[in-house]
């Protein structure tokens, strides 16, 4: 469950950024620490070509992100992963590796230590979105925070002041429009933290933003209550019929508190799992 929720995650954060550009088969990954998302973030490329080959993905690296790009790299954690093979067959599909020049400057690093399957740019994803000369109707289209009417579905925003990859104004200016149409929101903006923090555990290759003024940790607790108080996350029950009662094992049967998930699908101490009601069996079923 958890890792289900992380990959919603993902794919809500994709669908924020790229908006309409999905319909374009326009894609963005930004990559800025290898260790903790080059080999994910390759293996989800390859899932997202095999559902979606025509995809036209870029993936833009910088700070520590452009580390997987180098000659010889490999995973940190596993040396049988040779990121430049990895690198190589996605090319091969049509993706494109950009690594930003800025963080060469400031790295002092030079452009021979990387593969030739990559190219150095100083734009980012909105070059790689929209190309290098969009139209004005273009940008706008792009620009979700001129995409929001009063139909647009409740956002909740998480961002860190001292994000690398996007500002944080892209999610000041997008909770003031929502602001303007009356669109339920939160944003929650935190002092410091890298980009793409997922669920900020230290868990499966997530930062650890445990403590203050980096207590990212919370920032899901904080949507879990939100969305409650909009009504959007109710405890679910599964009917089944007595038939199936063999379904309830002593964990899911007795539905203790440790053993129960929270809304969020995380392993909680809270009893918001699903509840189970068992239906007895029709001794003489109707027709029908």
């Amino acid at each position: 469950m958890r890792r289900v929720f992380q990959i919603l995650l993902a794919f809500a954060a994709t669908v924020l950024l790229c908006g309409a550009a999905l319909a374009q088969d326009r894609v963005v990954y930004h990559i800025d620490d290898a260790a903790a998302q080059a080999t994910k973030g390759l293996r989800n490329i390859r899932n997202h070509l095999d559902v979606a080959p025509d995809t036209k993905i870029t993936v833009v690296t910088h700070a520590n992100g452009v580390d997987f790009l180098m000659e010889g790299a490999k995973d940190a954690k596993d040396a049988n992963i040779d990121y430049g093979s990895l690198v190589s067959a996605l090319k091969a599909r049509g993706v494109a590796f950009e690594i930003c020049e800025i963080t060469l400057r400031n790295r002092n690093l030079k452009k021979e230590q990387f593969t030739m399957d990559a190219t150095f740019t100083h734009a980012g994803s909105r070059t790689a979105l929209l190309g290098t000369n969009p139209s004005a109707a273009l940008v706008t289209l792009m620009s979700n925070e001129k995409q929001v009417t009063a139909n647009t579905p409740p956002a909740f925003l998480v961002h860190t002041t001292n994000d690398g990859t996007v500002p944080v104004k892209n999610s000041q200016v997008f909770s003031d429009s929502c602001q303007k149409k009356g669109v339920p929101h939160k944003l929650l903006i935190y002092p410091a933290g890298n980009h793409g923090f997922g669920l900020a555990d230290g868990k499966d290759g997530a930062p650890n933003y445990t403590t203050p003024p980096n207590d990212i940790i919370h920032w899901p607790d904080s949507a879990k209550a939100w969305l409650q108080g909009l009504g959007m996350l109710t405890a679910t029950t599964t009917i089944l019929p007595q038939s199936h009662s063999n379904f309830l094992t002593p964990m899911n049967a007795s539905l203790k508190n440790q053993d129960a998930l929270d809304l969020l699908g995380r392993e909680s101490e809270l009893p918001h799992g699903r509840a189970l009601k068992v239906l007895p069996v029709e001794t003489n079923p109707k027709q029908h």
